[in-house]
């Protein structure tokens, strides 16, 4: 107990001494400072004091706002299609019946997952594929897709309407691949070939923009 006392008696001995000290350092200040004022010394005569003095503007942190990417119309679509999948299985089934392709890397690489979740998992929720994605390259991606989207109102009729218009999208690509290999052909009978599988694909285009 008495020991306990004096170490009781030891700290409070020493919190005064620095009290002290850090009171004699102010005052000691504010004289340097009123022999300045008074004999009009310049302030470089006292470095020191200038240094102990001197009052620097904290920092501001910059916050980094995250900006809306522009999207193209079929980045668009691709963006709620995948939206749509998150959200429903349903949806899920469906793309792989009429789809299975998104001629986009990035996006395809998230139907991918998407698919990947859903076979191992068999359920989809966007909170679960978010924490599924959190350590992959698409991540970002994911969160600005449900950020885009988080809005709107799921319609069957709108996501059929979706993937039609996407469908469109690969055939325009593949025609333009034709039409490039018809440029180079010079066999009549492959270039009648090539020909009417462009027609063919025109031809789906326009049944697609109908239903």
């Amino acid at each position: 107990m008495e020991n306990e006392v004096k170490k009781s008696s030891a700290v409070f001995e020493i919190l005064k001494a620095l009290i002290i000290a850090v009171i004699l350092s102010l005052v000691l200040v504010l004289i340097a400072a009123l022999i300045i004022k008074l004999f009009n010394l310049s302030n470089g005569a006292i470095p020191i004091l200038n240094q102990i003095i001197k009052v620097e503007t904290p920092k501001i942190p910059k916050i980094e706002v995250r900006k809306e990417k522009k999207l193209s119309k079929n980045q668009k679509l691709s963006s709620v299609l995948l939206y749509y999948m998150m959200n429903d299985t349903k949806y899920i089934k469906l793309y792989e019946q009429e789809l299975g392709y998104i001629p986009n890397e990035e996006y395809l690489e998230i139907a991918n997952d998407i698919l990947a979740f859903f076979l191992k998992y068999n359920y989809i929720s966007i909170a679960d594929f978010i924490t599924y994605e959190i350590s992959k390259d698409n991540y970002e991606k994911v969160l600005d897709i449900v950020d885009a989207n988080i809005k709107i109102e799921l319609k069957d009729a709108e996501y059929v309407g979706i993937v039609n218009k996407i469908k469109t999208w690969i055939d325009e690509n593949k025609i333009e691949e034709l039409k490039e290999k018809l440029a180079s052909v010079s066999d009549i009978n492959e270039k009648l070939n090539i020909t009417n599988e462009i027609a063919k694909m025109k031809k789906r285009m326009c049944q697609n923009e109908e239903s």
